[in-house]
């Protein structure tokens, strides 16, 4: 008889220990509350924190060079998505475009980070996608908050809840 190795001993005694991840939320199917954080970082970035059912999770920087105005938290927006079950944030703007999506996807909550640049007449350029993160969740749709710019100079802004 062959002894089970320690690969298939560790997943065994997960399994028995209900080594299964926790949901990041509560009851299954009820909206996941998510709401997003902008900081100034260095130079022209700022750093996001997705915030998920009241777990915050950093997720990385983006670069808040816009056309309009000075880089900084108050050029970051929560987008209007076509679903409910995605919410994804963006700073900065024109010609370059960077932003987080948060997605649910068979019962995990996938972050991606966007990137691509705009011609004017087209799809992006160079659009890229890459996952960042991915939790557990137990919710059929997100219940995002509403994004607030910062008032002040240096002071960390939240997005509501």
């Amino acid at each position: 008889m062959r002894t089970p190795g320690p690969g298939l001993v560790l997943v065994t005694a997960l399994a028995a220990c209900g080594g299964r991840p926790p949901h990041a939320t509560g009851p299954s199917g009820a909206a996941v509350p998510v709401s997003w954080q902008a900081v100034a970082a260095k130079d022209s970035h700022v750093t996001i924190t997705l915030v998920v059912a009241g777990t915050p999770y950093t997720l990385g920087e983006l670069d808040a060079t816009a056309d309009d105005m000075p880089p900084s938290p108050a050029t970051c927006s929560v987008q209007k998505n076509t679903t409910p079950s995605e919410a994804t944030f963006a700073c900065g703007g024109t010609p370059a475009y960077n932003a987080y999506r948060a997605r649910i996807e068979s019962g995990q909550l996938v972050v991606t980070l966007e990137t691509g640049v705009e011609n004017g007449d087209g799809p992006m350029e160079n659009a890229k996608s890459l996952e960042v993160k991915r939790l557990p969740i137990a919710g059929g749709s997100l219940a995002v908050a509403p994004y607030s710019p910062p008032t002040a100079t240096g002071a960390p802004v939240t997005g509501g809840s």
